[in-house]
This record gives C-alpha cells, sequence and structure tokens, in this order.
C-alpha cells in the first residue's frame, strides 16, 4: 500500500469516527471558581448560569469544553453526543463561533477570560452580529463586570479572524434531557506530516514484508 493509500485509509477511518456517537460525562468546570451571568436567549425565560470552559469526560479522558447550547440546563449525568467537524469557513453563528473559540480557546485562562470567551460564543451562535453585544435580539446578558464584558468584546473579534490549518473546532451535539452540546478544539496534523507520517508507515510495511 502507497503513502496516498494509507493516507485515504486514515482520513477515512476518522470521518467514520465522527458518525458514531460518544458517551460523555459533565465532571465540572476546569477552573475551581467558574463566573456567573444572568442571560436570556430567544425570548425564553431569564436563568442565572455559570460561564466558563468545562470539564467532560468520555471514560478514559478529560475533554475541556464550552456550550453553544445556551437554552438546555447540564446535569452531570452520562449521554450520548454527536461527534462533527465545525465548518469555521461558514459565515453562521456556528462558524463565527468556531473561529471565535478556535482563535482564544488556549489563551482564555482566568476565570474572567473564560467567561468571557463563553459568553461570545453564545452571541456568535444566537444573533451572528458584526460584533458582541450585551442585548441582542435573540441573545441578552446582565450580571456580568465590565471586565467580562470587554474580554467577550476583544475575543469576538475572532469572528473576522481565519484559523491556522493545525486548528479544528468540533461540536459535540445532545438531545438528551441533561446534556448540552459543546464545542471543543483540536490540534490536527498538517498536510505535509500526514503524508510524512503515511510514507513511513508504507516503508515499514514494505521492510516487513521484504524480511
Amino acid at each position: 500500500m502507497n503513502s496516498k493509500s494509507l493516507l485515504l485509509v486514515a482520513l477515512v477511518a476518522a470521518v467514520s469516527s465522527f458518525a458514531q456517537a460518544d458517551n460523555l460525562q459533565y465532571t465540572g468546570s476546569e477552573l475551581a471558581s467558574i463566573g456567573t451571568a444572568t442571560i436570556q436567549v430567544n425570548s425564553g425565560s431569564v436563568q442565572n448560569v455559570g460561564v466558563g470552559r468545562l470539564k467532560f469526560s468520555d471514560g478514559v479522558s478529560t475533554i475541556l469544553t464550552y456550550c453553544f447550547d445556551a437554552e438546555s440546563p447540564l446535569n452531570g449525568g452520562v449521554h450520548s453526543y454527536t461527534p462533527s467537524i465545525v465548518n469555521t469557513n461558514a459565515s453562521t453563528g456556528l462558524g463565527y463561533a468556531g473561529r471565535i473559540i478556535g482563535n482564544y480557546f488556549n489563551v482564555a485562562t482566568t476565570k474572567d477570560q473564560q467567561a468571557g470567551l463563553q459568553l461570545a460564543i453564545w452571541s456568535a451562535v444566537y444573533d451572528a452580529n458584526t460584533s458582541f453585544t450585551e442585548n441582542g435580539a435573540n441573545f441578552k446578558v446582565t450580571n456580568v463586570s465590565a471586565t467580562v464584558i470587554g474580554w467577550a468584546n476583544t475575543y469576538y473579534q475572532g469572528r473576522d479572524l481565519p484559523l491556522s490549518m493545525i486548528t479544528q473546532v468540533k461540536a459535540f451535539s445532545t438531545t438528551a434531557t441533561g446534556g448540552q452540546s459543546q464545542l471543543t478544539v483540536e490540534t490536527v496534523p498538517e498536510p505535509a506530516s500526514m503524508l510524512a507520517i503515511s510514507a513511513g508507515l508504507a516503508l515499514l510495511a514494505k521492510r516487513r514484508k521484504q524480511k
């Protein structure tokens, strides 16, 4: 099998894995203390929520995420999630949110920064405006500090910034009661690196065949 064939096999395997549901469990926030805010989504009820980076477990490893479904309550049960790759080139609320989280996932490390990034993501998903809006048509937020709003404004600028080739945004979507759809960011090998790996595997297979 040549390197191109091996690369194709690897890509097919990766795509196939996203067709399967993952069982995930919410295990808490990344930081010991998480931010809070009062929000209203799509003219629904006003609710007090936590805002920050969350931790989920797939039974083996921990996945750090931000919520993109602010209308669904979250509990600590195990729920079925469908993983998919977000099209971060799309001019949609989720596409904008993908670019925002993709650009700032690794730099939002404090409580206020993570709260600001979460608010920016929700604002993008529900209103998709050109800038962050505290009182949008579909997403409204109150009871947060000026510092958090400042970070939300800063991070929202990522809406218009492209992502690097090695940055991939992954969505975990669910309709389960007690589940809540999430976004995370992964680093993927560059195409050249993938070809190099495939070439190495092909060479190894050839040597084993010769023996």
